[in-house]
């Protein structure tokens, strides 16, 4: 028996697939699931989504949330999600280039912190792009 993954955005359903595996990354590191696995709820960080299927990975990029296990189902929960074909890399150079800037341009807390959110989102952005 498999694993039944559900990833869901505030606005849409990104991915609804069966799975042998899966690897989140969690606030405290990355996770795998397995069938079977004890249930579970986690807050979600930035990063990748690897998911095995068929001895074939499907990567997303996913952006804060949380994710549930109960039996072998997987419900993730996420602000935004996007897969391969949903960026342009020109578009994610030239975002990962301005973020850059702009953290070394910060000069308040709050400009730092901002600068920060938005250079781990195009680097994770420029990781998927690379997977």
């Amino acid at each position: 028996m498999n694993l039944s993954l559900q990833v869901m955005t505030p606005n849409k359903v990104v991915l609804t697939r069966e799975a042998t595996e899966l690897i989140l990354p969690t606030t405290t590191g990355q996770i795998g699931i397995l069938q079977n696995h004890t249930s579970l709820l986690s807050a979600l960080d930035t990063g990748i989504i690897k998911v095995l299927y068929q001895n074939e990975w499907t990567y997303l990029a996913v952006f804060g949330g949380f994710v549930m296990v109960e039996e072998n189902d997987v419900t993730v929960i996420v602000n935004d999600a996007f897969t391969k074909d949903e960026v342009d890399t020109t578009v994610i150079e030239t975002e990962f280039d301005t973020a850059c800037k702009a953290l070394e341009a910060a000069t308040t807390q709050k400009e730092k912190i901002e600068s920060s959110v938005s250079l781990k989102r195009a680097k994770v952005k420029l990781e998927h792009e690379k997977m």
